[in-house]
Order: structure tokens, then sequence, then C-alpha cells
């Protein structure tokens, strides 16, 4: 009898802090690059009411909010103008989540025919065209999609550098 309420004690509270793990959308992820000089939406999940804290590396302020009972948040995070430094934004709640090698810069979609020219040319041709459309170093990634229903209502603008995998739109 004690052995079984032990078990039920434990399977739910293992239950209970599984669920609560602060958590973030594929597109934060290392090596992205943020738009400069504007506002920008950093969002996830987390267990209901908890109070989560944005901390970002290029203005050392905390950013505090409390998830709602649908278990998100989000917070808006102004960014400077754009450079080389490399930064870092820190998300923490019951867990802590550091997203390394932030960029600040321009941040372009695309156009469809730049899109269209990259698809339809051959490798080398395509890595003369990023080079030539973005600079050395940085990788527009897959061509773009149409945004989730999430992403087009977060107010977020992000790219990743060459290298970097995962992440970008």
């Amino acid at each position: 009898m004690k052995r079984n309420i032990l078990l039920t004690v434990f399977f739910a509270l293992w239950s209970l802090f599984s669920f609560a793990l602060v958590t973030l959308p594929s597109i934060f992820c290392d090596n992205m690059v943020l738009q400069q000089n504007t506002t920008v939406k950093i969002w996830g999940w987390a267990k209901p009411f908890e109070e989560i804290t944005v901390t970002t590396s290029w203005n050392k302020k905390s950013y505090k909010v409390t998830t709602n009972n649908t278990m998100t948040w989000s917070v808006d995070v102004s960014t400077p103008e754009g450079s080389f430094t490399p930064y870092e934004i820190t998300v923490e709640g019951w867990r802590k989540l550091t997203i390394k090698n932030v960029l600040i810069g321009e941040v372009m979609a695309p156009a469809r025919s730049w899109e269209k020219d990259l698809q339809s040319s051959s490798p080398a041709s395509a890595k003369k065209l990023d080079t030539r459309v973005m600079g050395p170093g940085l990788n527009p990634g897959p061509p773009l999609r149409r945004a989730s229903k999430e992403a087009r209502g977060g107010g977020v603008m992000v790219g990743r550098l060459a290298g970097g995998g995962g992440g970008g739109v």
C-alpha cells in the first residue's frame, strides 16, 4: 500500500514537471539574425502562471512576463543598431535556455524572382548569388514558404547564419 502511494505521488509530480519546461518555437535558435533598430516579439510556452525572464546581452535588460492560463507568453524586445557582434538571449523560468550567437542587422526576405533564380541555378552559381545578395558568410537558408499564422502574428524577423543549422523562417 505504501509503495502504491509513493508511486502515485512520484508519477503525479513527474507529469506536473515534465510539462512545465520553458520552450521556444524553433525559429528562435543559435546563429539567428534579428532585425536592427526595431522591436521584436519573443514568445514561447511554459507552465501556467509561471514567471518568465528574458534577458538580452546587447542592453543587459531583463523583461519579465507571466504565462497565461493557456501556457503561452510573449515579450517585446528592442534591438540595437546592426553589427557583427554576437549576442545572447537568455530565457529563464523553470529551466534556463540560452540562444547564442545572435546577430543584429538587416533581415531581407528574398523576392520571388530571386528565389526562383536560386532554385533553378546550379549549386555553384547559387553560392555566387548568395554571396552577392546576402554578403559573405550569410546564407538565406531554404526558400521561404508562407509563414505560419503564429509567425505572421509574431512581429519578429529572423534569419540564420551559414552552417548554423535550424531556425529561420
